[in-house]
């Protein structure tokens, strides 16, 4: 049991370790003579190695069940993403919408600035969304206070929240 809940905390190789260790744990405390790494009876080393081999094993798959859940997460993140995009694309006719539209939500999934520019005449006209420069910079300004993994949870939770709004 303790396997598993460091497998499916910390991975595999904190599990291995945990494997390991509970049999030591096991001999040390269990198996005659008491206290001592020594063995007395053969018949407790078949005994670790199939210990040893089912905690292995059991750590592989925790581990596994764990990179699988984390892999579904961001499957469900990107088909939310592309379903928000599809259905505020759909109901768009002006270019200049679609494309701060289209700006916004790479922003959105790339958790960095983006920008397109429509072609006017004989130049390019920079496109944004409105309060999308506003929300980088203050995405900056955490990152610099916070530092990086914490502005990346928050600017992760608002835009799953974003997601959740324009898809409902």
């Amino acid at each position: 049991l303790g396997v598993v809940l460091v497998a499916t905390r910390y991975g595999r190789g904190h599990s291995a370790f945990a494997a390991v260790a509970s049999v030591a744990v096991f001999d040390f405390f269990l198996v005659p003579p008491h206290l001592t790494f020594a063995v007395s009876d053969t018949q407790y080393l078949v005994t670790f190695a199939v210990m040893l081999v089912v905690g292995l094993l059991v750590s592989r798959l925790a581990a596994r069940v764990r990179e699988v859940a984390e892999m579904a997460l961001q499957r469900e993140t990107r088909t939310r993403a592309l379903y928000a995009v599809s259905r505020e694309l759909g109901g768009l006719r002006d270019p200049r919408e679609v494309a701060a539209a289209g700006a916004r939500h790479a922003a959105l999934v790339l958790h960095a600035e983006a920008a397109v520019f429509l072609a006017r005449g004989d130049g390019l006209e920079p496109v944004a969304p409105a309060g999308e420069e506003r929300q980088s910079r203050a995405l900056a300004r955490e990152t610099q206070r916070d530092g990086p993994a914490d502005a990346r949870a928050r600017a992760r939770d608002d835009h799953m929240a974003t997601l959740d709004r324009l898809t409902s």
